[in-house]
Formats: C-alpha cells, sequence, structure tokens
C-alpha cells in the first residue's frame, strides 16, 4: 500500500468521478484515521481480515493498513472506475479490489449483471472477522439492505463485528439543515415502510430509515446489537459531541449514523 502515491492522486479522482464530493485530503485524513480507531476500539488485530463494501476511493486502507500493514483488507465497490484506482494506487499482497456488478439506480446503470436481491458476495462462508460499509446502506431501499444484511451474516465469522452507516430517525434525518422529505405507507405506494429523502434529488441520492426498521432486519439474523452512535461521533466506544472529535476542524466531522453489530 503506498498512502503517498494514493495521496498525490486521490483528489483527481473524486472530482473527476464522484461529482460533489468534498476530496480535500484534509477531510480524507480524518475519516481514514477516525475509522481505524473506531475499528480498534472494537477488538481490531494483527492479521485479522476486513471486507469495505463500498471501498470507493481507498480512503480506509490508505490509512488502516498504513498503521496496520499484516491486515488482510479486501475492498469491493459497484463503481469500475473506483475499482481501478483503488487497483492502481492502493493494491498490495494484502489488499484485494474488485467490482461487483449490481445494479442501484444512483450509482449505475438497470443493465448491471445482479439486483441487489439475488447479489451473493464473492467470498466463502466465515471469511472475515470486520464487514464495514460507509455511505452505502444511505443509498439502497430496506429490501436491498436486507438482501446484503444476509450475506454480511454468511461471509463473518462467528463473533465478526459490521458497522454500517445509516440516515435515521431519531438521528440524523431529524437533524439535516436541509429537511428530509416523510413517505409513508400508503396503498398507491410499492413500499410498505416509512423513508425519508431529499427533495428535488433522486432517491436514493440520500435515504434514511426508522431505527426499528433497521434493527428488525439485523434482529432476523440473530445479530447482537453492540452500539448505535449518531453522526459518527465514537471514540472508544464513548459517544462525544459532535465536533470534539476534531477539535481543528468541526465542520468536517462526519454526519451519519452507525449500528454496529456481532454475529
Amino acid at each position: 500500500m503506498n498512502k503517498v502515491l494514493w495521496e498525490k492522486n486521490v483528489g483527481n479522482f473524486s472530482k473527476n468521478i464522484e461529482p460533489g464530493y468534498q476530496s480535500s485530503l484534509v477531510k480524507l485524513s480524518q475519516e481514514g484515521s477516525y475509522w481505524t480507531s473506531v475499528l480498534e476500539s472494537y477488538g481490531l488485530y494483527r492479521d485479522c481480515s476486513i471486507l469495505d463494501i463500498g471501498c470507493g476511493n481507498g480512503m480506509l486502507p490508505a490509512f488502516l493498513l498504513e498503521k496496520h500493514p499484516q491486515i488482510q483488507y479486501d475492498g469491493i465497490d459497484v463503481s469500475q472506475e473506483a475499482v481501478d484506482f483503488c487497483n492502481a494506487h492502493c493494491a498490495s499482497e494484502n489488499a484485494r479490489f474488485q467490482h461487483t456488478d449490481v445494479t442501484n439506480s444512483y450509482y449505475t446503470n438497470q443493465n448491471s449483471e445482479y439486483s441487489s436481491k439475488n447479489f451473493k458476495l464473492p467470498f466463502a462462508d466465515d471469511s472475515f472477522d470486520f464487514v464495514i460499509l460507509l455511505s452505502v446502506f444511505t443509498h439502497m431501499w430496506l429490501e436491498d439492505i436486507e438482501a446484503y444484511i444476509n450475506q454480511i451474516h454468511r461471509v463473518l465469522k462467528k463473533n465478526g463485528v459490521c458497522m454500517a452507516t445509516f440516515y435515521t430517525t431519531p438521528g440524523k434525518v431529524d437533524t439535516e439543515p436541509d429537511p428530509m422529505q416523510h413517505h409513508r405507507p400508503a396503498p398507491d405506494q410499492p413500499r410498505s415502510y416509512d423513508y425519508w429523502t431529499c427533495h428535488n434529488r433522486p432517491p436514493l441520492a440520500k435515504i434514511g430509515y426508522r431505527i426499528p426498521d433497521i434493527l428488525a432486519i439485523y434482529q432476523k439474523k440473530n445479530f447482537e446489537k453492540i452500539s448505535l452512535f449518531h453522526e459518527w461521533n465514537l471514540k472508544n466506544g464513548i459517544e462525544i459531541p459532535r465536533g470534539e472529535l476534531f477539535p481543528h476542524s468541526p465542520r468536517l466531522t462526519p454526519t451519519q449514523d452507525c449500528f454496529i453489530v456481532r454475529k
């Protein structure tokens, strides 16, 4: 893993491939360091295995593997461009990246090989100690999230940990500066659950759900809830006020809600 090479190129990648994404290296450094510390607080150890679903521009492995070079890391993404970038700038003997051809109306076209409902993670059962999803379930319908969680349960080892970010209510849905629009179940609506979306944007650009509806999906697979914290503000398992994690740049504090569960 060549973090220097990654740092030199990630800004242009984010600008060209991820329109609207703030590609500040300072922000990426904060987030990469932050999630490394969260993983450490939940038992990260030498030679453990991590699956990063939605690896994007390689932010997590750039910082995680610099500090823990013995970790076995696999990253997957629906964006071929993202995977190509990571293979060019992040791949190593113990850091592998692959494209997953899954339909998502926000990120991919509708001609992908798999839908979220019939997608199978390309890994054997009981393969990983950790599975992490950052800003993935914030772009998926609840029924597709359930299909992914079923697969995550399959590839996690016993006592393995899954970390996934969401927009939830109570939570980030209620504190967005631009209020999110509430969609309620109705006879003429295709979905039987409440959800929240942004005005004048595609539904999966940003979508939020009720906490009990998310917990119910995890409970179907008998996941044990370890923690739920808002706006990614966790340090050593303790919830802390917004801005305190990054006191020098409080406006750059990540802003989603996170579920941490154990198999």
